[in-house]
């Protein structure tokens, strides 16, 4: 009984251990991301190109790109034009974002978060998804900023997104405002629907956070740059 008891203390005491190191690996982690934000990288100049333009567009955990219409129904853009309805009025921007697509179709809320979820997809055993949601220019103002892009930036961030899905396979739970196409690609601790954002920008010549970009501030605040 004594070695029973023993043993069950140091099998708590290494579970204490366990927990506590993964805390610390986290706060590490979050330090590190947060760093990555406040050394950026600069990017190249860009004259932007006639017409409307892209946006980045950040909630609280992830960001998008908002793609005018008729750039998003263009060749440029290649099979995923074919999701754009015609019917869709001028002033369309699609949003398209990489990601989880149980956090995209369960989790609509941050207060809809799961553990599940969170640690499923941290750990890429959930299907991703490439997400468009068609809204209104107006709608853009609140959450979105503008991207200086020149021809080369443009086609760049076309590239980045046709990439995503390879040829597009629709997913269940798609909508006419809402379409989900099928992607390869792993989610995980090192590769977030925000990792996918900053990686676009990074080759669109934009600022972006220098190592990682786990979060929507990793994507927001080294675009700051842009103003100064």
């Amino acid at each position: 009984l004594r070695l029973m008891a023993k043993a069950t203390r140091l099998i708590w005491r290494g579970i204490k251990w366990g927990f506590g190191a993964l805390a610390v690996a986290g706060l590490c982690f979050v330090a590190f991301a947060w760093l990555s934000a406040f050394f950026v990288k600069v990017g190249r100049p860009q004259v932007p190109v006639a017409g409307p333009p892209i946006y980045v567009c950040a909630g609280a955990v992830h960001t998008d790109f908002a793609v005018p219409k008729e750039l998003a129904a263009s060749e440029a853009y290649g099979a995923l034009a074919s999701f754009i309805p015609d019917s869709l009025p001028d002033d369309t921007y699609v949003l398209m974002g990489w990601g989880d697509y149980r956090f995209f179709t369960e989790v609509p809320a941050a207060s809809d978060l799961r553990p599940g979820i969170a640690l499923g997809a941290l750990s890429g055993r959930h299907q991703t998804a490439l997400r468009m949601i068609f809204i209104r220019k107006s709608s853009l103002r609140d959450f979105c900023r503008e991207l200086p892009l020149d021809e080369a930036g443009q086609d760049a961030i076309s590239d980045h997104i046709r990439e995503t899905v390879g040829i597009p396979e629709l997913l269940p739970e798609s909508s006419y405002g809402v379409i989900y196409l099928k992607s390869d690609m792993r989610y995980g601790v090192f590769q977030t629907c925000n990792d996918w954002t900053s990686d676009a920008l990074r080759k669109a010549g934009l600022p972006v956070a220098r190592w990682t970009a786990p979060f929507a501030f990793s994507v927001t605040w080294p675009l700051r740059v842009l103003s100064e």
